[in-house]
């Protein structure tokens, strides 16, 4: 369920109306709930929404900034779902720029870890998929994985150059360097950088057991690969949103009217958005909250901070997580089995099916299904916080 995010304007009349259905008053000026599409009243899980009717040439003036998808299908007449802060107030244009400086570095720091372990994972999954890679030195296979990034998951950051490619590959060496220097409190038991890359082959080699080993190599060497695109794409557009912020202080400074193009890019309504899906894979993975950078996902924020932790715990951290963490998981593992349970069954799935599932195998990984049972009513039905222990 993809949400519009906003945090301006509406201020007393949104204090109390966090969810708010949008609806174009040139194609329904009076709209009830039966305009509103099953996916949405889903979603609000029996919460009463307001509507909101107003002309889709006149939005930008009463600060609300649609993507672009998202205005086309609020023109053809399809009803928007829109979450509003609280508070209806814009950070500090100096604080803002703050944390989004601190959320760009995380992203660089995740990013650098998981080049290293995907670097070394890529390797292994190299071996296994060939046998020219079986053959090649520790450092040409390096090489020819670090050079498949380059290929297939670099994303050009505007800058000039005569070179690209080799700047492309300078950039992905000095992440891997990184990367090394990061990786071991990524985990609990702190291992070295060759401990950690030993961990990756042999989880390749679990992974690949079977007689379509090669198969599934070459199609994990393909998600690992554009894992690493999707962090690199998010960490663009943290740059990208700490520049804009800076060109907003330097109109207001200077008592000029912000830019639309500048506000849109705040807004988020610009840029390609990531599913839920990716964004949880992301926080189970690097233990990073990217809806920061994508305004249509600030009201998922609780999930993502299950998923970081449930990742934590998988790395062998102690975490704790509190009443309404377990009520969110108890609903997503008993969606996710019941998927799991047709065998992998054909068709697309919602994007919340799509969480359910990613987060059911990561909690099978940890612990089997009858205990997670046990586990999930216990703390339902104690209604508390639980500090989890490997």
């Amino acid at each position: 369920m993809d949400v519009e995010y906003s945090e301006l304007g509406f201020r007393d009349w949104l204090a109390t109306r966090p969810f708010v259905i949008l609806a174009n008053e040139k194609v329904l000026p009076k709209p009830t709930l039966a305009d509103v599409s099953p996916a949405i009243l889903e979603y609000l899980q029996g919460r009463r929404p307001d509507f909101l009717v107003a002309d889709p040439d006149h939005l930008f003036d009463r600060g609300i900034v649609l993507s672009h998808d998202h205005m086309e299908r609020f023109r053809s007449g399809e009803p928007i779902l829109m979450a509003f802060g609280a508070d209806a107030v814009p950070l500090p244009l100096k604080r803002g720029r703050r944390q989004l400086k601190a959320l760009e570095k995380l992203i660089q720091d995740a990013l650098a870890i998981q080049v290293y372990l995907k670097t070394e994972r890529i390797c292994a999954l190299m071996r296994v998929s060939n046998e020219t890679s079986r053959r090649m030195k520790v450092p040409a296979l390096r090489d020819a994985a670090l050079e498949l990034l380059v290929a297939n998951a670099w994303i050009d950051d505007g800058r000039r150059s005569n070179d690209a490619e080799e700047r492309a590959l300078a950039f992905f060496r000095t992440q891997y360097d990184a990367g090394s220097r990061l990786v071991g409190a990524f985990f609990a038991d702190n291992p070295s950088p060759r401990e950690a890359g030993k961990r990756e082959g042999q989880q390749v080699l679990w992974d690949c057991a079977g007689p379509d080993a090669r198969k599934i190599a070459a199609e994990g060497i393909d998600h690992e690969v554009e894992r690493i695109r999707f962090l690199l794409s998010c960490l663009r557009q943290a740059t990208t949103l700490v520049n804009a912020i800076q060109e907003q202080a330097d109109d207001s400074r200077r008592d000029r009217p912000a830019m639309k193009a500048t506000v849109r890019t705040i807004a988020g309504a610009g840029v390609e958005r990531p599913s839920l899906a990716q964004v949880v894979r992301a926080a189970v993975d690097c233990d990073v909250d990217l809806t920061g950078l994508f305004p249509n996902l600030l009201v998922h924020r609780e999930l993502v901070a299950l998923a970081r932790s449930l990742g934590r715990f998988g790395r062998g951290y102690d975490v704790r997580l509190d009443a309404s963490q377990f009520v969110i998981m108890e609903k997503l593992f008993r969606i996710g089995l019941e998927y799991l349970g047709r065998a992998q069954a054909a068709g697309e799935f919602y994007d919340r099916d799509a969480v359910a599932i990613l987060m059911a195998r990561m909690m099978l990984e940890i612990r089997d299904a009858e205990v997670w049972h046990r586990i999930l009513d216990e703390a339902v039905a104690l209604n508390s916080a639980i500090t989890f222990s490997r």
